[in-house]
Order: C-alpha cells, then sequence, then structure tokens
C-alpha cells in the first residue's frame, strides 16, 4: 500500500492484502498502555531479607568513607568482613537518602530498563527489528523479572551480564579491540556483586572461542586471550584484593542449606517454569542455527542452561545468553508474513507513554509500585515486638533467625547483637551457621550449641520446633505474638514483667517498617 510522507499520517486505502489499520490515537494509546503496563509490572517490589542491612550498611560507608573490617552488629561473627557487595550497598544509601523507598525502586527500574536496552542495541546489530524484536525484549523480561522483582545486588549483575553480551555481539562487527570493553564492566562487576564470576567465566568463554575462531590469525587469537587475562587480573582492583578471589572461592558452592536460590529450579514453581521455558527456546533456535563462527555462541547459553538447572538463581544468566547470542533462529519463530504497519512518529509515541503513565501515577493503587517495598507473607514478625523491645529496653545477646537479622538490626536497640542474619558467610564460619541451624531444627546438637552462645534472649518464629523444648529448659517467654516469641534465659532482667502478648496480625507494611 502507498502512505503520504511523514507530515500526514493518514494512510491510503488498504489493499485486501494488507493488515487492517488502527487510528495513530488508538495506536499511541495502546502503546503507552503497554509501556506503562511494563514499567508497573517491573515496579512492584518486594523485600528481601537483605535489604535492611543493605541499606544500612551503605549508609555507614557513606558517612565514615571506609569499610568495616570487623562486624559489630552480631556477638558470633568469627571470621573478618569481606563486604563483597559494598559498592551495591553505596548505591543503596545514597538512593535511600535523596529519595527514600521511590530512590531505591528507581535504582531497580534503571538496571531493568538499561538491561532492556542493552538487548535492544544487540538485537539491532543482528539485524532483528519490528515485530520479532519486541518478542525478544518481552521474552527477555520474562526471563529477568524473578531476579529484578527486589532491591538487592543481584539486579548490578543482569545489566552488567547483558552489557557483556552486547560487548561479544558488537565486537563480531567492530573486530576483537571492542573485547577491551570486558575489563570495566567485570571490575565495576567485581565492587558490587558476587556474581562477577559468572561475568569472568563468560568473557573466558567467549574469548577462548574467540582465539579459536581466529586460529589462523595468530596475533588477533592472542589478543582475544590476552583481553581474557586481563579481566582476570582486573578483579583484583577491589578493597580486599585477592582476599576477595580467596572468600569466593571458599563460599560460592552448590548445596548452600537454608537458601533457595541456590537450589534446583524444581524448587520453586516460577524458577522451572522460567528455566522450561528457555529450555524449548534453546533447543528450537539449535534446531535453525548454522555453526557458529565463534562456537561459545552456542556453548555460553547451554552452560548456563545447565547450570542454571542446578543453581536456579542463575536462571537470568540462562535467558540473556540465549536471546543475546541466539538471536537470529530465535527472532525466525516470529516473522510476519504480512507486511508490517507503518511506523508510528515519534510524537504519537511519546505521547501516548505520556498519557498513560500520567493515569497509573495519578491512581493511588498503581502509584504504590513506586512508593512502597511491601512484606505481606506471614515470614514477617509483627511490628508490636520491635516496640516491646524499646519499651522493655532490652540489652544484651539475642539469637535469632537467619531471615529476621538485618531486620532487626535495623529495628532493634543498639544495645542489643544479634546472633544469625543474612550475610551468613561474609561474617560466620560454617561451622556457626550450622550450628544456628541445627538449633533452629531443636536437635541436640543444637541445642548444645546455644549452651555455648551464652545468650541472654531468643527471638523466632512461632513456627520454628526449637520454641516447645526450649520452655521445657527454663526459657521464659516475655513477648508471644502470632508471628514470633522471645524468650529470657531464667534470671534475666526482663522477665521480672509478665508476658507481653499480642493476638492481633501483622498488617501488610512497607519498607523499612517495622
Amino acid at each position: 500500500m502507498t502512505v503520504s510522507d511523514g507530515s500526514d499520517w493518514r494512510p491510503a486505502r488498504a489493499t485486501g492484502n494488507d493488515p487492517p489499520m488502527t487510528s495513530p490515537f488508538v495506536r499511541a494509546l495502546m502503546s503507552g498502555i503497554a509501556f506503562a503496563s511494563v514499567i508497573w509490572i517491573v515496579g512492584q517490589t518486594r523485600t528481601d531479607v537483605d535489604i535492611w542491612g543493605h541499606v544500612r550498611f551503605g549508609l555507614e560507608i557513606l558517612d565514615a568513607r571506609a569499610l568495616h573490617e570487623t562486624d559489630q552488629y552480631s556477638f558470633t561473627s568469627d571470621r573478618p568482613w569481606i563486604n563483597h557487595e559494598w559498592l551495591s550497598e553505596v548505591v543503596f544509601g545514597a538512593a535511600w537518602r535523596a529519595g527514600g523507598t521511590p530512590g531505591l525502586i528507581l535504582v531497580k527500574l534503571a538496571c531493568a530498563f538499561g538491561t532492556l536496552a542493552l538487548v535492544a542495541g544487540t538485537l539491532k546489530q543482528r539485524g532483528i527489528s519490528g515485530h520479532p524484536r519486541l518478542m525478544l525484549l518481552g521474552l527477555t523480561l520474562i526471563g529477568i523479572l524473578p531476579r529484578i522483582a527486589q532491591v538487592r545486588p543481584q539486579i548490578f549483575s543482569v545489566v552488567l551480564f547483558a552489557a557483556l553480551i552486547r560487548v561479544f555481539v558488537y565486537s563480531e562487527v567492530r573486530g576483537t579491540g571492542a573485547l577491551l570493553w570486558t575489563i570495566p564492566i567485570v571490575v565495576i562487576w567485581t565492587n558490587v556483586h558476587g556474581g562477577w564470576l559468572v561475568g569472568l567465566g563468560t568473557v573466558g568463554l567467549w574469548c577462548a572461542g574467540e582465539a579459536y575462531a581466529l586460529r589462523t590469525q595468530r596475533t588477533r587469537a592472542v589478543f582475544a586471550l590476552t583481553c581474557a587475562a586481563a579481566a582476570a587480573v582486573a578483579t583484583l582492583l577491589n578493597p580486599y584484593g585477592v582476599g576477595l578471589w580467596q572468600f569466593l572461592l571458599e563460599t560460592v558452592r552448590f548445596g548452600r542449606e537454608g537458601i533457595r536460590e541456590w537450589g534446583p529450579v524444581w524448587s520453586e514453581p516460577t524458577t522451572i517454569l522460567v528455566w522450561g521455558l528457555f529450555a524449548l527456546v534453546i533447543v528450537a533456535a539449535l534446531g535453525r542455527t548454522t555453526r557458529p563462527r565463534n562456537p561459545a555462541t552456542v556453548i555460553i547459553p547451554i552452560v548456563w542452561g545447565l547450570l542454571a538447572f542446578r543453581v536456579n538463581r542463575l536462571d537470568a544468566f540462562f535467558a540473556l545468553s540465549v536471546i543475546g547470542l541466539l538471536a537470529e533462529p530465535v527472532a525466525s519463530f516470529f516473522r510476519r508474513r504480512s507486511s508490517e504497519r507503518d511506523p508510528l512518529p515519534r510524537v504519537w509515541r511519546a505521547g501516548g507513554v505520556a498519557a498513560a503513565l500520567a493515569v497509573m501515577l495519578a491512581v493511588p493503587m498503581s502509584r504504590r509500585a513506586f512508593t512502597c517495598i511491601g512484606f505481606y507473607t506471614p515470614r514477617w514478625p509483627e511490628p508490636q515486638v520491635i516496640e516491646f523491645m524499646h519499651n522493655r529496653q532490652l540489652s544484651g545477646r539475642m539469637v535469632t533467625d537467619f531471615n529476621w537479622g538485618e531486620y532487626g538490626i535495623w529495628h532493634m536497640p543498639r544495645s542489643v547483637k544479634i546472633s544469625m542474619d543474612g550475610r551468613r558467610e561474609t561474617v560466620y564460619t560454617d561451622r556457626t551457621v550450622t550450628g544456628h541451624l541445627r538449633f533452629y531444627t531443636g536437635t541436640d546438637e543444637g541445642l548444645e550449641y546455644l549452651q555455648e552462645l551464652d545468650a541472654d534472649y531468643i527471638w523466632l518464629p512461632r513456627w520454628f520446633p526449637v520454641l516447645p523444648l526450649l520452655e521445657e529448659r527454663g526459657w521464659i517467654p516475655i513477648f508471644e505474638g502470632p508471628r514470633s516469641t522471645v524468650l529470657a534465659r531464667p534470671g534475666a532482667a526482663a522477665d521480672a514483667n509478665p508476658p507481653a502478648i499480642v493476638t492481633e496480625e501483622p498488617p501488610a507494611r512497607c519498607f523499612p517498617g517495622p
């Protein structure tokens, strides 16, 4: 069909073979609604057990302009504090100080849409546009959404992995010199999240594949391998130097008991569905692809697919590598046989997006997505327990649940020291972590470990099996709520008063609570 020039949006009469046309107003409105819906979906944020700590530690780094070498919050920490996520925490602390909860959510949105922008650039480099590109971006969002649902350092790993894929594809067009960009990416990654091991491994695989592809051109092959070696050396540019390598080699492993994200994909319904989707995509794509010049184009998605099957938190890397490196065969499934619609002028698209965003932000229920990091599930303690601790002026050593430790660091009196929190291996040895896990379940070894702690108080979820055993051993309940129980050892000052009993269910709350 024919269309007029850009100054007149009205189309000429459609022929029988053309797709039905919709007015620019409706198309702009639909585009705006779609874009605003994506922002709203990505903006939905739930609490992570470590968010209180990440923000608190970031604020303290900003104030002190230095990292803590020893832990000042826990009385059981028994190893030097290797804060391998310090730069993420600085960003979170600055965002909280500048904008509160909306500031934290804005950081998350920036990482999410930064990832999509990098993927879009990769697809453009591959020559993929129109409907196929939109569909691949939609798949990308599905693949990364479970890992960007919370404000946590892992969101930086997602966007930095997408940046690596962008560099790899760019280097195929611009030459191996573009691989130098992997070095600053790895340096940043090393200081924001332990997932930099994923990035470094991916750089190594790509550069090895590039050297194989260029084996007849010795100089370029050596340069590719040199880039990988330089990226490995660049990981030493962190506050701990080689100590960071030693720490991660000791702590990053399979079978981290008590953390679902380190479990297999079948541990949660969402993860197995996402992994299964991209497993089908990669199988179908490999059936349509020809032998790539660089074998890492295929090897990298397969490697991260297999590892994500064993450790489900790697699923975003699996998804990004499939979409970025196997874009052409995946896009072939979304090619339209009919002609594409005429592109909508930018002024119409911008107007539709602006209108949809304005409406969304005007509705309180929608606006909440950008102003509240919610914790709604029964896993969190009631706010009255924090009020109780302050009113009773508790002081001393308190045995805490792994999941509630950093919540307690934020809210409890500073005179109280916790026993366990989500930092786990960064401040605790395996013996301390294992001792707590055994204590929670009420094993004989766990109860013996409690004797070693010499604690004044115990604060645990009501459903923990150890609680009845503690009362049998003389521990006195001083607070009982629908979610948590606080016990004091016999003779503690706080057990002189009657126990506080709360029966009402805790409401839905927003970070930081209580």
